[in-house]
């Protein structure tokens, strides 16, 4: 089955849930963060956390879509 191409402006003039991104003419789905991915991250926040006055840090949880 081929894809349907579309332009970078109707990419841009469209609104998709999940996210999605724009390859070569045609709109490919980002993969959902796993449940396993999003425990390690809150573990190493809380980690972090913990000792961000001994080790004068402020860890915040950040989003790699930029």
């Amino acid at each position: 089955m081929a894809a349907t191409l579309i332009s970078v402006d109707e990419y841009l003039n469209t609104s998709t849930s999940p996210d999605c991104e724009y390859v070569r003419g045609v709109i490919k789905y980002r993969p959902v963060a796993e449940l396993d991915h999003a425990a390690w991250q809150a573990a190493l926040l809380h980690c972090f956390g913990d000792r961000s006055s001994a080790w004068n840090i402020a860890p915040t949880p950040h989003s790699a879509s930029r």
